[in-house]
């Protein structure tokens, strides 16, 4: 196990809570004094329960013991209760990298709800255009859940999606959800405590959403944190009668940036049924401040929580004996070859990240330029580059909205076009209203969202996970 830098003390110097906001002082983010938002009157004031496990063999008594202090499992389920559990299960990742739930939190999970008498659902649409069943068996959920006895593993491929109203929407008036989930009668997230750029912060039980609806709505948001953020929000209310609880899998960790971070060990489970409360908690935890998430602004705006400390009530562990710093998220934007040069305009978030991973090989020897956007700015002739990428639909086209832009990238040695959308997922909608099919999102070096150009080619797929998966040096 990958061992974070970053190590924490039994007790943090200098922390201390009252009314839970001064804890906010010594993390790392400093004291931002941002005002909280005027919002909804909460009815009650928020639990949140943190308890602490460092292995997870030990994780079903930390779930069993925060779930016991939040009033005990009668408290989100009845007898005879369909119950939809969410895990994390964004890729086809190895559960030993804590880019997903563990399986022993789920199973933890599945096996409380099951000694309720309760009927027990799976769902999880994974990101990268993955198979729901090939997410479930590379992560080790599917043999945990069944092993602890889930009723079933909802498939996206298989499933009907039904158009549900979203109240006091912002991106989404009406957003497609799962049948089953709908007329399930409730929800329980599980998701990862890990960082993630794309959110601003820890995508914790907001960004979770993402993984409810189809492609299509999905693309439109995962664009910018705040955009994101808000259209996560939008799923969150339209299944705010469901919510029964969160579940956050803080054993191990990720930090730095997601899918490729580093592995942490900040040692606990943190639950609540305020999804709100639960992020601005586990923010603290990792030194940040709840408000430098949009999600979690956004959120407490719409009335979906509380995000203020002073009004969140901790059971269990004090936050500061559980005090762990994370290293930030920060997206790189450029190649870290000095031979490698970036031309931008007009671009979208998708490419720019899409950008930051090619080319797959740099031979020092030679001169690249990596082009993306339909509004890229190209200052001169490119006659003394080797090799030109154009990464994304907008780059490509031979209408490009600056004149003469071609002509210019046409005097390099080497032209290599990557001329599909490298947007999230399987499709994505540009200005011109086209809806563009794009090969699987890979690569040892994403960010969040990256491509590979060997991808373009479905034959060559096979060996662009390889060089994923470290089986190969060199496409």
């Amino acid at each position: 196990m990958v061992q974070n830098q970053y190590r924490h003390p039994t007790k943090v110097e200098g922390i201390t809570v009252v009314g839970g906001a001064e804890i906010i002082a010594s993390t790392n983010s400093g004291n931002l004094n941002i005002p909280f938002i005027d919002r909804p009157p909460q009815e009650r004031r928020s639990e949140v329960a943190i308890t602490r496990s460092t292995r997870y063999e030990q994780a079903g008594d930390a779930i069993r013991e925060a779930i016991n202090l939040l009033g005990g499992i009668d408290r989100f389920c009845k007898k005879g209760d369909v119950i939809v559990i969410k895990p994390n299960a964004s890729g086809a990742f190895a559960k030993e990298i804590a880019d997903t739930t563990h399986p022993a939190v789920v199973a933890a999970t599945v096996r409380l709800f099951k000694e309720a008498g309760t009927t027990v659902i799976i769902m999880e649409r994974p990101g990268f255009n993955e198979r729901a069943s090939r997410a479930y068996r590379a992560t080790g959920i599917e043999a945990a859940a069944l092993d602890a006895g889930a009723d079933k593993l909802w498939d996206w491929e298989k499933e009907e999606y039904v158009e549900v109203d979203v109240p006091n929407p912002r991106s989404f008036a009406k957003v497609k959800l799962p049948k089953v989930l709908m007329e399930a009668d409730g929800f329980i997230d599980i998701p990862k405590l890990k960082n993630n750029p794309l959110i601003g912060g820890l995508t914790l039980s907001v960004k979770s959403k993402l993984g409810l609806p189809p492609v299509n709505d999905r693309v439109e948001i995962h664009r910018s944190p705040v955009e994101m953020a808000a259209g996560c929000c939008d799923i969150c209310k339209a299944i705010d009668h469901l919510h029964r609880l969160t579940i956050i899998d803080g054993i191990h960790g990720m930090d730095g940036v997601t899918h490729y971070g580093t592995i942490c060990s900040p040692g606990i489970i943190v639950a609540s049924p305020d999804l709100v409360a639960v992020e601005a908690v586990c923010h603290t935890i990792v030194g940040y401040h709840p408000l430098e998430s949009p999600a979690v602004q956004i959120a407490m705006k719409d009335g979906l929580g509380t995000g203020d400390l002073s009004e969140i009530d901790i059971l269990g562990t004090r936050i500061q004996d559980v005090y762990y710093p994370f290293a930030r998220a920060h997206p790189r934007y450029v190649q870290k070859y000095t031979n490698v040069k970036e031309y931008f305009g007009g671009i979208c978030r998708a490419c720019l990240l899409g950008m930051t991973v090619v080319p797959p090989v740099v031979d020092p020897n030679k001169k690249y330029a990596v082009i993306s956007g339909r509004r890229a700015l190209v200052a001169k002739e490119l006659s003394d580059f080797d090799e030109v990428y154009l990464v994304g639909e907008c780059a490509c086209r031979a209408d490009h909205q600056h004149p003469g832009f071609m002509e210019k990238v046409k005097a390099a040695k080497k032209i290599i076009k990557l001329g599909k959308c490298p947007g999230h997922s399987s499709v994505a909608e540009h200005k011109w209203g086209g809806v563009y099919d794009h090969y699987r999102l890979i690569g040892p070096d994403m960010v969040a969202c990256s491509v590979l150009p060997d991808a373009v080619n479905p034959n060559n797929l096979r060996s662009a996970y390889a060089r994923r998966e470290g089986k190969v040096t060199t496409l």
